[in-house]
C-alpha cells in the first residue's frame, strides 16, 4: 500500500507523512495503519489550508491493482475552542463566568 499526496502533508518532524518508509506490504482485514501527524493547533497555524487530498493505491491478495482518492482536513478544528494560555486572560474568563452565573441566580432567586 502507498500513498501519494497532491500537496504533502507535513508531520511532526517538517517531513511529508507517509505510513511507514516504504509500501506496507499486507494490512488484514479488520486492521488499520496510522501515523501521527501533528497537534491542530501547529497543522493550522503552519497552513492556510488544512484540506490535503491523495490517491492510496493497494493490491488484493490476486494481485489486482486498486486506487482511491482520499481527502484529510483539519478545517473543523479551526473555529474549535483554543486553550486559553494567558493567566490574565484566563482570569478574566473566570470572572465573566462567575458574574453571569450570580447574575442567573439572583434571577432564579427572585421567582
Amino acid at each position: 500500500m502507498t500513498l501519494e499526496w497532491k500537496r504533502p502533508l507535513p508531520g511532526l518532524d517538517g517531513k511529508p507523512i507517509s505510513l511507514g518508509a516504504a509500501p506496507i506490504p499486507m494490512i488484514p482485514k479488520g486492521e488499520s495503519a496510522s501515523v501521527l501527524i501533528t497537534s491542530s493547533h501547529e497543522l493550522i497555524s503552519k497552513n492556510e489550508d488544512t484540506t490535503f487530498t491523495g490517491t492510496i493505491r493497494f493490491r488484493n491478495v490476486r494481485g489486482r491493482k486498486f486506487s482511491e482518492q482520499f481527502m484529510v482536513t483539519a478545517e473543523h478544528e479551526r473555529i474549535a475552542m483554543v486553550l486559553a494560555t494567558d493567566e490574565q486572560e484566563l482570569k478574566q474568563d473566570i470572572k465573566k463566568i462567575r458574574e453571569a452565573l450570580e447574575s442567573i441566580v439572583k434571577a432564579i432567586s427572585k421567582q
